[in-house]
């Protein structure tokens, strides 16, 4: 399946992962099954401690 997207819509590269939950919106993070590609409960798990961490960090920040 060949996606019209240009970027794709979700990250898909593993070593990338961490940056999968940062949005053009700087004060938010996004986590989820349709965060990462492939898509999936682990996935969930994942980018949700990944978006914690970011948003704890950014707190820590101000």
């Amino acid at each position: 399946m060949v996606f019209a997207n240009q970027p794709f819509p979700a990250e898909y590269r593993f070593l990338k992962v961490s940056q999968s939950v940062f949005t053009p919106i700087d004060t938010i993070k996004q986590a989820g099954q349709w965060t990462f590609n492939p898509a999936g409960v682990s996935a969930s798990i994942l980018t949700g401690k990944l978006a914690a961490d970011a948003v704890i960090k950014d707190l820590k920040k101000k």
